[in-house]
């Protein structure tokens, strides 16, 4: 066996004296550059998030603020009837007189009473008459 030129014998005296020739060299400082440019990166990458989530909010509530409402569904007075319930049709079935007159109140409901100058979507055209 031969090491930098050395032969080496099969004595552990002679192995011994090799080894202590071996000095611990101080290690060098550890530099981890990837490290501090994936932090950045990291905190970049946070605030696009956060910034990105404020804008959807913003713009979530510009949108519903600017609700439009339309004008015949902001007039006052009752021109629509309440839809029909179980609960509702069971009312009327049992205040009606007869089961008939319940039936044709729940299918016929009384017409809202429309101001002056107002007419029936409903009456116009069943006024109308067509050819089947």
């Amino acid at each position: 066996m031969s090491h930098e030129g050395k032969v080496m014998t099969g004595n552990n005296s002679d192995f011994e004296e090799y080894l202590k020739q071996f000095r611990p060299l101080p290690p060098e400082s550890l530099r981890v550059p990837h490290l501090l440019a994936s932090r950045v990166r990291f905190r970049w990458t946070w605030a696009f998030a956060v910034i990105s989530a404020l804008i959807a909010v913003m713009i979530v509530a510009h949108f519903r603020s600017r609700r439009v409402e339309h004008p015949i569904a902001s007039q006052e007075g009752p021109h629509y009837s309440q839809p029909l319930t179980i609960g509702r049709a069971n009312a009327k079935l049992f205040a009606a007189p007869s089961i008939r007159e319940g039936l044709d109140e729940i299918a016929f409901p009384p017409h809202p009473q429309l101001s002056k100058g107002e007419q029936s979507t409903l009456e116009i055209l069943g006024r109308e008459k067509t050819k089947l």
